[in-house]
């Protein structure tokens, strides 16, 4: 006895693509040719198989797999026949005919709603009759039978079991998983009986599922879908969850330039055709050689893209911290000058009451609180230097000396602490058109943070470099330097990684706002496992050397 035509069907390898359209996968721009594979299920199916994305991916582009699927189908080729549709036999042209009126239908609503991409709704169109096509493929005389069938209209299952020993939608499902189809594909061609809103529990997309829900109906409505198909969703509900309810009444029935021919070549059979295996193995040859050629560009294009990444970020990082050090600046700037004028009023008045005090203890009293105003005042005087510091007295110094002068002064405070203090200085010179004492101070204000976050014994190493157009003042210590949390903040007024008293936290601050007044700039530098690392920047001043003068 015979098996029945479903287990014939759900055995099948592949359905093999005619001719046309395998030829068309061939061509180096396939994009050109895709009505011509659109209007094969057999080329689309092969294509899909190679598709790994769960969902329809965006945007839709099934050309994309086509290396593999050349391979593919000249694999398949080298086996024995199976799976080609009759494009001659009647029942198969029917199947094929409802095809392409359900995919045209789909691809009209979704451009209509807006939500699918219309490709992808046009492949599922196109695909929803896979177990009629595959039964077409194996035995296309008991399609016929099951056709002329009269309890096909009313009772689809039962008219197929007779015919078929399975509902199509069981072959489609079955093939479905034999054939590793995308779980978005499988929730139309394995459940269209089952209402749209349950694709997702198959892995598809609801509104994919109601725009080829509403593509049967519509399409058997206007004649151009025996009773092959029905959906599990009616036409208008379909329609209303693409929101195109008021769209029905525009699709008409008599107008004959919406009718969908089926011109089959002849001769279709790609088994048949003289040297087609050939050229499926050159093609899939050249096209997997173009994309060897083409990896190494990507890799490079991300190279570039993610060096302009890190490249913008830290660029945004730096600008950031700009604004937010000049806003509190600005604030600074304009809290010291109200601080300042009522304590310049308690001094007066506790120096004043201090002249006429005879009793020790309020003399003392009194004389801590003027210590207190002074010791205020002088603060002030600090977050003024860097709120709005005096304009630069610009002149061309060697930064070297500058080195050699901070160093100097800051000799006494290094011994105090036990700190040895390295001065690496290059032989050219170091010339910056640059206000000295500006300069001094900022230099001498990383140099000292240098010296107090260093431990006894340790060391703090000033070291000067020239780059190009540019002076590197480098400062460096044996200090565990901040953590983590603090690097964001090293630069914020009153902000200081050390015990709470033990710093005004204005050094780094100011030295970074008095660099920026000449053009250059305070970064900190983490040095992983290395020591702790401040850079300034400045512009270099070429200094032209003065010609001799002639001789008489």
């Amino acid at each position: 006895m015979s098996a029945a035509p479903a287990d014939t069907a759900v055995q099948l390898p592949w359905l093999a693509p005619g001719v046309a359209s395998l030829v068309a996968l061939t061509r180096p721009h396939q994009a050109a040719s895709w009505p011509t594979i659109l209007s094969d299920p057999a080329a689309v199916l092969l294509l899909l198989r190679q598709s790994p994305h769960d969902q329809p991916p965006e945007p839709f582009q099934p050309l994309r797999h086509a290396p593999a699927a050349l391979r593919r189908a000249h694999d398949l080729l080298s086996r024995p026949h199976a799976g080609v549709l009759n494009h001659s036999h009647p029942a198969t042209r029917s199947v094929l005919r409802t095809c392409r009126a359900i995919s045209r239908e789909a691809r009209s609503l979704a451009e209509k709603s807006g939500q699918i991409d219309p490709d992808c709704a046009a492949v599922a169109g196109l695909l929803a009759p896979l177990g009629w096509l595959a039964l077409a493929a194996v035995r296309a005389d008991a399609v016929a039978a099951c056709l002329g069938d009269g309890l096909l209209p009313t009772q689809p299952d039962a008219a197929a079991h007779g015919h078929f020993g399975a509902t199509t939608a069981e072959v489609a499902r079955r093939l479905a998983r034999r054939w590793e189809l995308p779980a978005w594909l499988v929730a139309i061609v394995g459940y269209l009986d089952l209402p749209a809103a349950l694709a997702p529990t198959f892995g598809g997309d609801p509104a994919l599922a109601a725009a080829v829900h509403s593509a049967v109906g519509l399409s058997a409505r206007r004649g151009l879908n025996p009773p092959v198909l029905t959906a599990g969703t009616p036409p208008e509900e379909a329609l209303a969850r693409l929101g195109l309810d008021a769209e029905l009444a525009a699709f008409d029935p008599a107008n004959p330039d919406r009718e969908v021919e089926c011109d089959c070549p002849e001769g279709a059979n790609p088994y048949e055709a003289a040297l087609l295996r050939q050229l499926l193995e050159l093609a899939a040859d050249n096209a997997e050689r173009r994309e060897l050629q083409l990896v190494p560009r990507l890799e490079l294009e991300i190279d570039r893209l993610h060096r302009l990444l890190i490249d913008q970020r830290a660029g945004e990082s730096t600008r950031l911290k700009a604004q937010k050090l000049t806003a509190l600046a600005e604030f600074a700037a304009g809290a010291g000058h109200e601080i300042n004028n009522p304590l310049a009023v308690i001094s007066g008045q506790a120096q004043y009451l201090l002249g006429l005090e005879a009793d020790p203890e309020r003399q003392k009293a009194l004389r801590t609180v003027v210590q207190q105003t002074q010791r205020v005042h002088q603060i002030l005087t600090d977050l003024m230097q860097f709120a709005k510091p005096p304009r630069p007295q610009k002149q061309a110094i060697d930064l070297r000396d500058t080195a050699r002068e901070v160093a100097d002064s800051l000799a006494g405070l290094a011994t105090g602490r036990q700190v040895r203090v390295e001065l690496l200085l290059p032989d050219e010179r170091c010339t910056a058109d640059g206000d000295p004492k500006h300069l001094s101070t900022a230099v001498a204000s990383l140099l000292r943070n240098a010296i107090e976050a260093s431990p006894a014994d340790g060391w703090a190493r000033l070291r000067l470099d020239v780059a190009g157009e540019l002076i590197r003042i480098v400062v460096e210590d044996a200090g565990p330097g901040p953590a983590t949390n603090q690097a964001e903040h090293l630069f914020d007024p009153f902000f200081s990684g050390r015990a709470a008293g033990r710093g005004r936290g204005l050094g780094l601050a100011t030295a970074w706002r008095l660099v920026r007044e000449h053009g250059g700039d305070v970064v900190y530098d983490p040095i992983a496992g290395g020591p702790t690392r401040f850079v300034m920047t400045l512009p270099r001043l070429v200094v032209e050397p003065i010609a001799a003068p002639l001789a008489a």
